[in-house]
């Protein structure tokens, strides 16, 4: 059950932070990568790709962290 919550968790934290830096791409988009400013297209096999590379790399990054917290929460528990 606890692992359930924590992989929930996990994947919210990750889509937060992909959506977060999608959001930032589209903000700075002086190439025009993310989208046309002229005619307002957004080029979706670019922003595809730079969602779903944030969220894989976000969600390694907290599923390890994450992985530390409760494996040191389960040590604490063993030594008490």
């Amino acid at each position: 059950m606890m692992l359930r919550i924590l992989a929930t968790a996990f994947t919210i934290a990750a889509t937060l932070v992909a959506s977060a830096m999608t959001y930032a791409a589209f903000q700075h988009n002086p190439q025009g990568e993310t989208f046309d400013p002229r005619s307002g297209a957004v080029h979706y096999g670019y922003v595809a790709e730079l969602f779903l590379s944030w969220l894989l790399a976000s969600f390694i990054v907290v599923a390890v962290c994450g992985a530390g917290v409760y494996l040191l929460g389960q040590i604490v528990r063993i030594w008490k």
